[in-house]
Parts: C-alpha cells; structure tokens; sequence
C-alpha cells in the first residue's frame, strides 16, 4: 500500500506523462469546445400559432383555440397550456414537465404535431393549419440588415420587395453553411399577384370573388400527371399551362355564354404584381424600411469560427449587389460571448494572481509555487472534462470555475503544509508523501464531497433554471476533484522534486524572512491558541457563539428585498411599443418615428432596429415574445456606446417616452437574468364569465397603477377591441336566394382576398389573390354598399343577374368587443399586467400592490380567485427546484462526516 502512496514520487516517467496528458486534453478542449455567451436550453417550450383571418377574438377562442387546447389535453407530459385569443390569431405556449428526458423530448413534441393535425379537421376551413414554431433557442447568433441606400443625389422610396429577394440569395448561401442551424427574413413583404375585381362587375355577370379564385386554380397545372413506365424507359408526364405571368391570368375564361362568347378574367378584373397589402410585417434599421435576415448557430460548433465563415459569405454577396443596396451585420452574439468570457478569463487570472500572493505571504514563495501549480492544471483538467461532457464555454461554466478558485487550492495548501512537518520531522522525501497521504486522503476525500455536496441543488434544480446554472455547479464539482487529485498525486511528488533541488536539504527549511517562509506573529500566534484552548474548554458557549451570527443572519434575511435574476450589464437594451388593439401597422409605425425621435436626442444611441407586426429577432436568451400577427405591436433593441450609458439613460428615457407618447405602451428595459416573463409583475384572476374578469380586472388595475414605481399597466381581457357587426335581414337574404353564411364568405373573399394558383417565377412560387382594390376595402360607405351573389349565380328566385348591395340586407352596429381572451391549463382568466421602472425590483412593486389590495374594499364573487405571475412566479419556482434537493444532501453530507471520522460527535 505505502507504494502506491508515493508513486508518483517514485516514477518520474509517469508524473511527466500525466501533467503533459493533462495540459494537452486541457488545451485541445479549449480550442475545440463550443463557446457561446449565455447556456443553451433544450427544446422544453414553444409556440402554436393559428390564423384565423377577420375572426373576433371571441371566435378564435371558441374556434381556434379550445379545439387545439381540448386536443392536447390528453398528453401528460405538457406542464402548462397558456393561450391567447386575438383578432385573427391564436397563439398557445406549450411548457414540458421539468422531468421528460432529454431523449423523449423530440418525441413529445412529433405527439404534440400529431395532435394538432387532428385538431385541425374540427376547425373552420378558412383557419390556417396549426403552425409549431419549433424554436428550441430564440436569440440569434448573427443577423444582417439589408437597406437601400441609393446614391447622393438620387431619390427613390425603397423597395423592399427587391431587398426581400436579396435576403432570400443571401438566405441560400447562408443556410447549407456547416453549423448554421435556423435562419429567419424579418420585414419581408409577401410577393403575389393581385388580381383586384369590381363587385358590381362581378354581380352584374352573376359571379363571386370565389368563383374568380376557383377559375384561377383550375387553371394552374402545377400538379404531377403520373408517370408512363415502359420496358425500357420510365418518362414523367406533365400538364403545360402553368401559371406563368400576369397576361396569362388576364386570359382564364370564367364563363361562356350560349352565343359562344367568352368571359374573361381580364373583363372583371385587374391583375398586377406587387406585394401583400397591408403587409404583414415592417423592419426599420436605423429608421429605414429594409429586411432583416437573421441566423442561429448549432451549440456544438465554436460560434467565433462559424461567425468568421458567415461573415466571409456576407462580405462576398455584398460585392455582387448593385449598387443602392447596403448589406451590413447588425448583430454579432460572438462579440458579446467573447467580451463575457475575455472578462471572465480575465477574472480568472486575477484571482490567481491575488491567491499566489496571499500564498508568498502567508507561506513563503517555495510553497506558494507549489501549491499554485494546481490553478493551471486543475483548470485544464476541468477543460478536458468539458470537452468530454459537452459542456460548451459560457459565462456559467466560466463562472464556476471563478467560484472554485478559493476553494481548489485548499487541498493542496493542507498536503504541502503536512508534508513540510513530516519533512522538518526528519523524514526522507518518500516517507513524507506516504505519510500525508495516509493521514490526509480521507479527511480530504471527505471535505471535497461534503462541498461539493452544497453545489448538487445546483446541478440538480429542474427545469431551465436548472439548465441555465447546473454548469456552474459541474465547475465547481469537477474542480474539486481534480484539485483532490492533484493534490494527493502530483503535487506532493513535485514537492519531493523541488526539495531535492536545492542545498541544503529541505525545501520548508525554517530561515528568515516572509519570501522564504511567510508571515508570522508571534503574539497573534498565541492569542489564537488561547482563543481554541478556550472554546475546547467551554465547548457549550463556544457552539452558541459559533451559531450566533448565522442565526441572525437568516433572520434579517427576511426582511431583504427579493431580486433572483438581476439586470445584465449590456450596451443594448429591448424596447417595445403597443398600441390599442385595433391600430393599424402604419399608425404603429408611425408611432414608431415618434419615439425614435426621441430616441435621437440621447447622444449615447448609436443605433435602433425594429419590427412591427411580428415578433423582432431576439438578441438575449430569454427574449420570447408572442406578438405574431399582432398590427398594433413593435419591438426591436437598441445599442448604446457602454453598459454604463444604458444604465444611466434607461430610467430618464423611460420617463421622457411615457411623456411623450401618453396613448402608447411604450418601454425602454434591459436585459435581464433568469426565464422570460411577459411583464415583471402579472396577477392572474381566474374565472369563467369574461364580462366579469373585465370589471373586476378593472378595479385591480385601478389599483396596480397606484403601486410603487409601477410605470404601466394593461389588462389582457377587456372590452377594448370595437367591431363592425352586421345585423342581417334574414327575409331579405331570402328573397336575394342568399344564405348568411355566403354574406360572410363574399364579404371576406372581397377584404382579405381569397388565394387561387400561384406564378412560379425561378424559385419563387407567387399566390395569386382575388380581392377588392386597395382604397375601397377601407371605405365604409363602399363595403356596405358593396354587391352580393347568390351561389347559384343569381340574385333573385326570378334569376336577375343585378347585384344587391349589402345594405339592403340588413344594418351595421359598432359594437365594444374583447381584444384578447387568455386561457392557462384551460381555464379563463385575466392577466393584469404592470411594468416597473428600469433597475427597480418587480416585489417592491407587487408587495406594495398586495398592501393596498388588502387595504381596499376589493370583493371577489364566488367561483373566482387571483393567482400572481410574472417575476414572483418564475423566482418560486427557481428557488423550489433548488431547495427541492436540499434537504437529501444535507443527510448525505452528515452520513459522509460520520464514516469519515468513524463519529457521530467529531
């Protein structure tokens, strides 16, 4: 057994081949480990999102909605359902159990589209099909910008749908790059080809936009004619007369008539080429309209070598556009991910400078050197754990390895103490470092599992806390060990090396001087003597005073102020602006140019990037909005010139845009720690009836405004949406041989269009939409007088071919509606929601609106109870997933402590 103690002693070969194996595993995992700023998660949550054009939100609710939520009910592995019914949209958020595999995650989610297909057979024909957004990871690694940007001197309004084109190209080169996992065009209008009808025109010939449409997409051929399979040869058979261009539309007959004449598409209609209006969708890079392409990066790739081949192809297209067209990076995460971890390294070496120091002085320099030998090489031991357990490199794993500096020395300061008394004792070398290893490995062993025990919650807190921060404790454990290792093996045999170096004899030889043999004291030597001489005397009063401090500590840890997920330190920061829910993307935009007005006034700005109608690309990891086909939404971020410039304008931007914008939602935040939450502070008030969860969300939010640094607030369910009902005349539609469901479907053919064929032009394969021209859809007095057909191309049971206007069917009523309807886990509720002020803490905010809510008169009905979200919600639950493990480790850690001293009163 003494063998074994000092074998690495005794066999310099072997000593030498474990540190070089130790530095070259140590160095090919930090040139080949991925390197990211913030962790990963896994594909744990996500977003359906249905459309449902024109529909109120009340019918998406009941149509869109309750179907899919009534679908996804029977699959146990969903935590939580969270809904949202808006005007034409319905958005669902799906989270996982924290427990679901990582390896049955994927099959959860292939369940979960098997659902919504089947979901997709109860709800209206004219919704769109359930659409998984599959996002595993929302922020995006590198996004470029594409403006026009035409000479000095020339004049011309930009054309996005050229520079949607572009993006497109560049979107092609881009994608098959080795690494690029995701990539994504932001602000792109939708290319197709309008063919824009008159009612009156249509009516007086008997026909509907649906029959226009329909003719349309008879005509298109692009679809497979089989195949002739011969003996010798198998040939493809197609149709011709596709699609091609806007003369070939124009051309389609809709109806013959006995004289042998024909009606032509191009006799009611006309067609152009343009792009989807309104569009969906608006980007401004700097104030200009462009598109924003944006792309992800695989975790298993080093971003900074995959950015310098992105950034290669970008700078080759940008040299084949013309001239007018900028391409430019807009975003590049790898700046910031090798800021953090550049700081972070550097945080390491400075640390290690300061603990040799502390070291020379305390031990003299020999035995400082000596025990600094374990810093590089337990780091590039925990590097090429790393490497082995796919542990990229990010501020959490980085982190951990800070937290570990102060404790990974420890055993090597012990076993070089101890073998420097078995030395001065007189023994040899080998005898020494038999000996210390005797004495020391199981007291060692079980110093390094009990700490490392106390970071186990750590590593195993559920869910994407537990995600986010386990590498931190992986560091922190695998440190430890390695440094246990060291110092039980490589340190004590280098000790035996450098001893036998120098003459005369012992390297911890007792001479004068701090360099060679640190600090001492005499006198404070002796009074610490007396004080341990005194407490094993009076063992009772020593554990009281021992205790006394962390007794009240916990006490006064009550009364502190809760912040689990602090702001970060960024030259950026998100902002956000929503309007009423019934604005149009263009008063949004406008909105828009307003705010960035202000925005221009701040010197420390650089620049600002926004999309409206859509959610912007996220550029931090738990920006996850759901504002997809939202008009009356923007949101983008904006770059200052520091992390201290953002922190000192933030609050005074906040309150001059409030000022400013007084009918817009409009925040200027930073970016913040921990999983996404909607707003900071959320209170949820469940119940059924939703005129109700209106009022009485009402009388909350009366109270939310009032709270402390509370800036905004917004109920998600309110009668805030105004909508058009049109009230028919069922004995007019009658005698018009029309049934109101065609009232319906005439009515939204003619608005939001109706899609028959497409044009394939190169790779682009362009829809082809029958509506009504821009500037009628949007005149009242137009649509209520527009003209209607019966389905059997008649207006009358007589057969007139003569269009009846809408008006003479019946009346229109403007009517208050909901905006939105939420639901969680299926039932109704109303989300009031309330923003703090930049840099305060949302449970200042909450704890003084609980106050006054006590303090009101505020009475729920029967059937009806509050719950709270936002914050408060996420920080319990990351505080339970971390106390959850708790209370197992702490008897493990005693049961560690008894076998080690073979005690239960050691």
């Amino acid at each position: 057994m003494i063998m074994w103690r000092n074998l690495f002693f005794r066999n310099r070969r072997l000593t030498t081949l474990v540190i070089g194996l130790i530095l070259v595993a140590g160095f090919a995992g930090i040139s080949s480990l991925p390197r990211q700023e913030d962790p990963s998660f896994t594909h744990r949550f996500d977003v359906v999102n249905t459309r449902l054009p024109g529909a109120s939100a009340e019918r998406v609710d009941a149509l869109i909605t309750e179907k899919i939520e009534a679908a996804l009910s029977g699959i146990d592995e969903i935590k939580l359902i969270k809904s949202t019914s808006r005007v034409g949209m319905s958005t669902i958020r799906i989270n996982l159990e924290d427990d679901v595999k990582i390896g049955d995650r994927e099959i959860i989610w292939s369940e979960i589209r098997d659902k919504l297909k089947d979901a997709r057979q109860d709800m209206p024909k004219e919704a769109s099909a359930p659409r998984l957004l599959n996002r595993e990871n929302a922020v995006y690694t590198m996004m470029i910008g594409l403006t026009w940007a035409m000479p000095e001197g020339v004049s011309s309004a930009p054309q996005t749908d050229i520079l949607g084109r572009f993006a497109k190209d560049l979107e092609r080169i881009i994608a098959p790059l080795p690494g690029t996992k995701e990539t994504e065009i932001f602000g792109e209008p939708q290319e197709e080809y309008s063919v824009i009808v008159d009612p009156d025109t249509l009516a007086s010939v008997g026909l509907t936009a649906q029959d226009v449409s329909a003719a349309i997409a008879r005509t298109d051929s692009k679809i497979p004619a089989g195949q002739m399979r011969g003996d010798q040869a198998n040939l493809i058979l197609e149709v011709g007369g596709e699609l091609k261009s806007a003369d070939q539309i124009r051309q389609i007959p809709l109806r013959q008539n006995a004289n042998g004449q024909v009606l032509r598409v191009s006799d009611v209609a006309e067609v152009v080429k343009g792009f989807r209006t309104p569009v969906d969708s608006i980007a401004l890079l700097d104030g200009k309209r462009g598109v924003i392409l944006g792309a992800k990066v695989t975790k298993t790739v080093r971003v900074d070598r995959w950015v310098e081949r992105l950034q290669t192809a970008v700078d080759d297209f940008s040299q084949t556009v013309p001239e007018g067209i900028k391409v430019e990076v807009i975003f590049n995460q790898d700046v910031y991910a090798s800021n953090r971890l550049s700081t972070l390294l550097g945080n390491i070496f400075l640390g290690g400078a300061i603990i040799i120091a502390i070291m020379i002085f305390m031990m003299g320099w020999r035995s400082a050197i000596l025990v600094a030998t374990a810093l590089p090489l337990t780091v590039m031991m925990v590097m090429a754990a790393f490497n082995f357990m796919d542990i990229p490199l990010h501020q959490m794993s980085i982190t951990g390895l800070i937290i570990a500096l102060g404790l990974l020395i420890d055993n090597a300061i012990v076993a070089v103490d101890k073998y420097g008394q078995y030395r001065k004792a007189g023994q040899d070398a080998a005898t020494a470092i038999s000996r210390m290893v005797k004495h020391l490995s199981i007291p060692l062993l079980a110093s390094t599992v009990t700490t490392s025990l106390t970071f186990m919650p750590i590593v195993l807190s559920p869910g994407p806390t537990g995600e986010f921060i386990a590498t931190l404790g992986i560091a922190v454990i695998l440190s430890l060990f390695s440094s246990l290792f060291l110092a039980m093996t490589i340190i004590p045999a280098l000790a035996g090396y450098f001893a036998g170096s120098f003459d005369p004899g012992d390297l911890l030889k007792s001479t004068t001087g701090i360099l060679q043999n640190g600090y001492s004291n005499i006198a404070l030597r002796e009074k610490y003597r007396g004080l341990l001489r005194w407490c094993l005397s009076h063992p009772g009063k020593a554990v009281l005073l021992s205790i006394t401090l962390p007794v009240i500590g916990f006490g006064l840890s009550t009364t502190l102020v809760k912040q689990f997920f602090p702001p970060v330190d960024r030259d950026q920061f998100q902002i956000q602006l929503k309007l009423p829910a019934q604005a149009s993307l263009e008063e949004t935009a406008r909105q828009v140019t307003l705010a960035r007005k202000i925005l221009g006034t701040y010197p420390e700005i650089t620049s600002d990037y926004w999309v409206i109608g859509k959610n912007p690309p996220a550029v931090y990891y738990n920006t996850f909005l759901t504002q997809d086909g939202v008009s009356s939404f923007a949101g983008g971020f904006v770059n200052t010139d520091s992390a201290e410039a953002t922190a000192k304008i933030l609050p005074r931007l906040q309150r001059e845009l409030m000022n400013s914008l007084p009918v817009v939602l409009v925040l200027a935040i930073p970016f913040e720690q921990g999983p996404p939450f909607e707003a900071p502070v959320e209170i949820f008030l469940f119940g059924q009836d939703l005129r109700v969860l209106s009022e009485k969300g009402e009388e909350i939010r009366a109270i939310l405004t009032l709270s402390k640094n509370v800036t905004y607030t917004q109920a998600i369910t309110a009668l805030s949406q105004p909508k058009l009902i049109f009230v028919p005349d069922e004995d007019a539609a009658e005698v018009a041989g029309l049934r109101l469901n065609q009232v319906a479907e005439q009515l939204n053919s003619a608005l939001e269009g109706q899609v028959g064929g497409s044009v394939l032009e190169g790779t682009e394969d362009l829809p082809v939409r029958v509506r009504v021209g821009g500037e009628n859809r949007s005149d009242l007095t137009y649509i209520f007088n527009n003209s209607l057909v019966a389905s059997d191309g008649s207006l009358t049971r007589g057969h007139h071919l003569a269009g009846v206007p809408l008006s003479s069917l019946g009346h229109l009523e403007l009517v208050p509606t909901f905006g939105s309807i939420s639901r969680r886990d299926s039932q109704r509720l109303n989300i009031l929601q309330a923003y703090t002020e930049p840099y305060t803490l949302p449970s200042v905010a909450l704890a003084d609106f609980q106050r006054r809510l006590a303090e009101s008169d505020f009475i729920l009905p029967v059937g009806y109870h509050i719950g709270y979200g936002g914050e408060v919600e996420k920080r319990s639950e990351s505080e339970g997933g971390l106390l959850s493990t708790v209370l197992p480790l702490l008897v493990i850690m005693m049961g560690i402590l008894v076998l080690a001293f073979n005690s239960f009163t050691s």
